[in-house]
């Protein structure tokens, strides 16, 4: 379960809509954020880049507070100046917004499966 792949993370959150509920909830949690921070329904794409948004506000504003954000998703920091080196991405916060969403949806994966809600 620990190396569940994203294509699986994402077959999941598909399959069963109370995942999709819950990755937004522990977002917002995790990240400060409004409750009702991202009403575009179902939709990862959507989500990252609403969450982009508003990581950029956060880099704009308060750029310090990133690391102890990152500290408390549990994103590592090393990972992520390696992808920004490979210039894959536009900015930094598309690659957060990417990252976090990974990491919050396997916490929400991890979280339902050990609590017997769902199998994979």
């Amino acid at each position: 379960m620990s190396d569940i792949s994203k294509g699986r993370a994402k077959e999941l959150v598909n399959a069963n809509g109370y995942i999709f509920d819950e990755l937004i909830a522990q977002i917002a949690k995790d990240c400060h954020l409004e409750p009702d921070w991202y009403t575009f329904g179902h939709n990862l794409i959507r989500l990252q880049n609403s969450l982009m948004v508003k990581l950029q506000e956060l880099l704009d504003d308060s750029p310090k507070s990133i690391h102890q954000l990152l500290y408390i998703i549990d994103v590592n920091e090393h990972e992520l100046r390696k992808d920004m080196q490979r210039g894959r991405y536009a900015s930094l916060s598309e690659l957060l917004s990417e990252r976090i969403v990974e990491r919050e949806l396997k916490k929400v994966i991890f979280r339902n499966v050990y609590s017997g809600k769902l199998k994979i």
